[in-house]
């Protein structure tokens, strides 16, 4: 058998090892988070494939016996190598405090930087655990950004990553990188900003000037908005945030008598799109339209209950729109109807009723009319 006794005594001094028959006994003493643990590892080669079994000294086995197991059967090249994965195993479970008094300083540096650098911070904090940095700045157009730095003590180097923000993921995962150096991570987090300030004004037009039903926070991260286009028809604007000027993807809910009208307008009109045109106004040609319908303030009084129920969209079994954020997607066909459900809620109730179930989706009456309505079944 050969051992390299080289590699052994550098990383493990204290071995010894002795021949016993066709086996070879090492024991030494390993030592894990301040804490000693004398071990004796016995190695057995069989038509030379070699298999290393820890034996029971000082306890080792009994305190961490369950993660040592792991160890049983896992093929390694030599001795150092088990007695390593021995030490891993005992650190990876013990409950001994890491000491990350570097991590710490290493932090503090890089903060204290940071905030020196960037003098034109809205606002900067860093978390009293030292595991996440808060900061937020204002771009050319005065629009606030924030963004939340995560710490990764479990990184060695790239410690810093981004947690929480309010932007669209590029195909590149732009976001999804991490650095050493605080200053060069948050300038490149600025760069990104700076490269979307078209997709941003756009947002900021359909947000004013539409009535937008979803997402319900208007958030950047969000590419799409549905707009409500009057009559129980709506739309959902899909926007690349990074090739702004091209045509966005459309897609039409509400009934179908008023939604083909849109959907053949749409189809008229998509040849005429231009990458050099007003992206805003070049939506409203797409759609046939000189401009979206306003936002309305309406009346809460019992008399307007149903209208506004209708306008809005809500689900007519819940009676709200919002439901798990989803939206309602399914419109009764019929024209004296035409109301608006969840998927789950008509899906439930047709349930409830002991409606036909064909292939994937389920039929039965309109709640409201009790004429034929459809629902897919739910995933």
């Amino acid at each position: 058998m050969e051992i390299n006794f080289i590699e052994l005594l550098s990383k493990h001094p204290t071995f010894k090892w002795m021949k016993n028959g066709e086996s070879i006994i090492y024991s030494g003493t390993i030592i894990v988070n301040a804490d000693r643990y004398k071990i004796t590892v016995k190695e057995t080669s069989t038509n030379g494939n070699k298999k290393f079994e820890l034996l029971d000294n000082d306890n080792v086995l009994t305190k961490f016996n369950d993660h040592l197991q792991k160890l049983k059967g896992r093929k390694v090249k030599n001795v150092t190598t088990f007695i390593d994965g021995v030490a891993q195993t005992i650190e990876e479970n013990s409950n001994f405090p890491k000491n990350y008094c570097g991590m710490y300083i290493t932090i503090l540096q890089e903060y204290e930087e940071f905030t020196k650098f960037f003098i034109d911070l809205k606002s900067c904090s860093l978390s009293s655990d030292l595991t996440s940095i808060k900061a937020s700045s204002c771009d050319a157009k005065g629009r606030e950004h924030s963004v939340e730095i995560g710490i990764d003590f479990k990184e060695v180097k790239d410690i810093f990553y981004f947690k929480n923000y309010d932007l669209p993921e590029d195909k590149k995962k732009s976001l999804s990188m991490k650095s050493s150096s605080l200053i060069e991570f948050y300038n490149s987090y600025l760069g990104y900003i700076e490269g979307l300030q078209i997709y941003f004004d756009l947002l900021e037009m359909l947000d004013e000037f539409c009535k937008v039903i979803d997402p319900s926070d208007q958030s950047r991260r969000n590419n799409f908005r549905r707009i409500w286009l009057g009559d129980n028809v709506c739309v959902t604007i899909t926007l690349d945030p990074f090739n702004v000027n091209t045509c966005p993807n459309f897609a039409f809910f509400g009934p179908d008598r008023l939604v083909n009208d849109f959907r053949n307008t749409l189809n008229d009109n998509l040849k005429q799109w231009d990458n050099n045109e007003d992206v805003f106004h070049g939506i409203l040609n797409m759609l046939g339209l000189e401009k979206f319908p306003g936002k309305q303030t309406h009346s809460l009084s019992p008399s307007h209950n149903i209208e506004l129920l209708k306008e809005d969209g809500d689900c007519s079994i819940c009676f709200c729109s919002n439901l798990n954020n989803k939206l309602p997607e399914i419109v009764c066909n019929n024209k004296c109807c035409e109301n608006f459900y969840h998927k789950d809620c008509l899906y439930e109730w047709l349930l409830s009723i002991n409606s036909k179930k064909i292939f994937n989706e389920v039929q039965g009456p309109c709640p409201n009319c009790e004429k034929l309505i459809s629902c897919p079944i739910p995933e």
